[in-house]
């Protein structure tokens, strides 16, 4: 069974800016220079690139600590873009608003995670198949953007499969080879899609400020 772990910055942000020192040095460097970058800027971009900073610093904090390995990690990517581990389960990193989500398997996965938005309904038709029917509600746009993500992470093709060419029916491909587990989660204002080969549904752990204090010794 796949496991889901979501981490809120905004209750952690203490916690990973201590560990800044600690992450990759590519992915430190990039939250370092996100910071520095931030100092001139007025208090509403300061705090959007603070923020920016803080997902790409969480991202490999949440993702040690689900799979229990010590930073820094030196994670690897295939030739279509899609990290990994050596020796390590499969696994997919998404971030949107204050969230990141790292989930693992020991089967392929991918996960997407996208704060509730208004979606342009002029995207509709890059969205949907034209075997799907089209909806120019905004949730349900946004929902199908957040499932055929997770599929295309799941897959490694990324964003360069249009999601037009993936049709989806009862929370599945039509030859079965992926299935999706869709919810709304943190009182509707987060869409979450989990794209895997198993049926299985599965578990979603919030990560506390004491459980990573505890893990990373803090």
């Amino acid at each position: 069974m796949a496991q889901i772990f979501v981490l809120d910055i905004t209750q952690n942000k203490d916690i990973l800016t201590s560990l800044l020192k600690s992450i990759s040095k590519e992915r430190k460097k990039a939250s370092e220079n996100i910071l520095s970058a931030s100092t001139t800027l007025s208090e509403n971009m300061r705090e959007k690139k603070e923020n920016s900073a803080l997902l790409k610093i969480g991202s490999e904090v949440l993702l040690s600590y689900a799979l229990k390995k010590a930073l820094p990690l030196e994670i690897k990517r295939q030739k279509g873009g899609k990290p990994y581990l050596e020796n390590s389960p499969h696994f997919s990193i998404s971030h949107s608003g204050n969230l990141v989500v790292c989930a693992i398997s020991q089967n392929i996965i991918g996960v997407d995670i996208e704060k509730q938005r208004v979606v342009n309904p002029n995207l509709s038709s890059k969205i949907y198949s034209p075997s799907e029917d089209l909806s120019s509600d905004t949730n349900e746009l946004l929902k199908n953007w957040v499932l055929k993500e997770s599929y295309v992470k799941m897959t490694g093709e990324g964003l360069k499969r249009s999601f037009n060419t993936i049709t989806i029916k009862d929370f599945a491909l039509k030859d079965k080879s992926a299935y999706f587990h869709f919810e709304k989660i943190l009182n509707d204002s987060y869409f979450l899609s989990v794209c895997t080969n198993e049926k299985e549904a599965h578990k979603i752990n919030f990560v506390l400020p004491q459980q990573l204090k505890s893990y990373f010794n803090i």
